[in-house]
């Protein structure tokens, strides 16, 4: 089967870890070509805690996950969520002075708060941003104004970051797999995404999802995750 048709998921975890592996169709829709369980070792709340053991884990989850799927990955996406995970919400303003708005405009935004959020802390690196609204002349839209005539703009984001060095030993154990990550990707919003309905994401919906050693918590809103908060304590 051809490799770059396969897209490959791996959950992290301190019991197991999830791995799975899909196609896109013609159709769009999805074909699942393998879901694979293997013990975790070295990770603790999704942190690597010791890099030889958690490599080992890895490379068993992947290779079991492609055995069974007969594929090679190249690329894999990484679905985590550390109690060092922060939330940063950022409302940043422009005047456009009775003109439309411009993609452009948008942009300016997005980076000034971007910038804003790495002076703020260097330590920090981003996994994800979110766009929850944008108020024009006072008016809340949903998607990007674009064209629209307007006297100002105001852009609110929301950040989900995680420390450098976190991030850092994540990478290292998939390089020691010889794999590379793809994308990050924050465990309460794909369980918020694949949860809830259209309807409830628009309007506004908690999740609270209680593990085993955490309990995290995600408010979403306009269709993204404006807020979210983990502890590092859970059921047990």
């Amino acid at each position: 089967m051809d490799s770059e048709d396969s897209i490959g998921i791996i959950e992290l975890g301190n019991i197991s870890l999830k791995c799975l592996i899909f196609k896109i169709k013609n159709d769009n829709s999805s074909e699942i070509l393998s879901a694979t369980t293997t013990p975790s070792e070295g990770i603790y709340n999704d942190v690597v805690m010791n890099l030889q053991k958690a490599s080992t884990s890895i490379r068993l989850a992947i290779s079991t996950a492609e055995k069974e799927a007969k594929v090679s990955l190249k690329k894999i996406n990484v679905i985590f969520e550390q109690p060092d995970f922060l939330c940063t919400r950022f409302s940043k303003h422009k005047k456009i002075d009775n003109s439309k708005i411009n993609r452009s405009d948008i942009e300016f935004l997005l980076n000034e708060a971007k910038k804003q959020l790495i002076l703020n802390d260097k330590n920090q690196s981003i996994i994800h941003i979110f766009n929850h609204n944008y108020i024009v002349d006072g008016k809340i839209f949903i998607e990007e104004p674009i064209n629209v005539f307007a006297d100002t703009l105001t852009h609110e984001m929301t950040f989900i970051t995680a420390p450098k060095n976190n991030l850092r030993n994540i990478n290292q154990i998939f390089l020691n797999c010889d794999i590379e990550i793809e994308r990050l990707i924050s465990q309460t919003f794909s369980l918020g995404v694949g949860l809830f309905k259209e309807r409830e994401l628009k309007s506004g919906i908690v999740l609270i999802n209680l593990g085993s050693k955490k309990i995290s918590l995600g408010l979403f809103k306009n269709l993204a995750l404006v807020h979210s908060i983990t502890f590092p304590i859970g059921v047990d």
